[in-house]
């Protein structure tokens, strides 16, 4: 656990990411060809009819992505905690990305268990009433969906520490991270805003301007393909440096259990 005012967390994030990308350019620079290539693939070239196509497309896109995320991230929580370089590309023999994508099962798991319900919720609250009953329905709804939205955000981000600890070859200890994020969620949540702003801002300039270029053109879908398979490596490694800076910043109890410490 070290000292680091709110600004040094934002800057040393964005440093972060400017040296993996400049110190280890090949495996960025591999990812992001490989990304823009499996969008292009998953887009609509083979034409509105070519469903099979498009599913099979749209199914080696995200199989190959869960394998290109996370090893990017892993990655650069590594370099920066440890130096390591691009070798191996599946360090501790594999266990740390087994347990990343452990991690992302779990929140899938949440995530579709709460859409599960506010369908039976919606479905429930779309019987036939009078016109006050259905806006009280609406109102429950909607205030279900906010309610678990907020905490799901909660959550996420108390145990955001768990990433960089994971990419370190430690073990998922929730509980460790939970308590060492105790009393700093909102500092933790300003730090992940701070640092994605400026990505998000330019991201959507980008996707603008390539749906006007396209709209010239006549295929803004390679565009958005381009654009989104450019800025997803950059959003994997810009957050695995705030995950590493956050780690190094609030991880107490958790680094005393892993075997690297940051």
């Amino acid at each position: 656990m070290q000292e680091m005012t709110f600004g040094a967390c934002v800057k040393d994030s964005w440093k972060g990411t400017f040296r993996f990308i400049s110190q280890i350019p090949g495996l960025f620079w591999g990812s992001i060809a490989l990304s823009m290539l499996l969008y292009l693939l998953a887009g609509p070239n083979g034409g509105e009819s070519d469903v099979r196509g498009r599913f099979i497309g749209s199914m080696v896109q995200l199989a190959l992505l869960l394998v290109v995320v996370p090893v990017l991230q892993i990655k650069v929580c590594r370099f920066l905690a440890l130096g390591e370089r691009a070798r191996p590309l599946m360090p501790d023999s594999g266990a740390c990305y087994g347990r990343f994508i452990a991690l992302a099962l779990i929140y899938t798991l949440f995530a579709g268990l709460a859409i599960a319900l506010f369908v039976i919720a919606t479905i429930l609250a779309s019987s036939p009433g009078d016109l006050r009953t259905m806006m009280s329905h609406r109102f429950i709804i909607g205030a279900f969906a906010f309610s678990f939205v907020c905490a799901s955000c909660f959550i996420v981000i108390r145990l955001s520490l768990l990433h960089a600890g994971i990419a370190l070859s430690q073990k998922l200890e929730f509980r460790a991270a939970w308590r060492d994020s105790r009393g700093h969620f909102w500092s933790m949540f300003a730090v992940m805003f701070a640092t994605f702003l400026a990505l998000f801002a330019l991201t959507y300039i980008s996707a603008f301007l390539a749906i006007f270029a396209g709209v010239m053109l006549g295929d803004k879908s390679a565009f958005l393909s381009i654009v989104n398979g450019f800025f997803l490596p950059l959003a994997a490694v810009q957050g695995a440096s705030t995950a590493t800076i956050l780690y190094r910043r609030y991880a107490n109890e958790l680094a005393a259990k892993g075997s690297a410490h940051v």
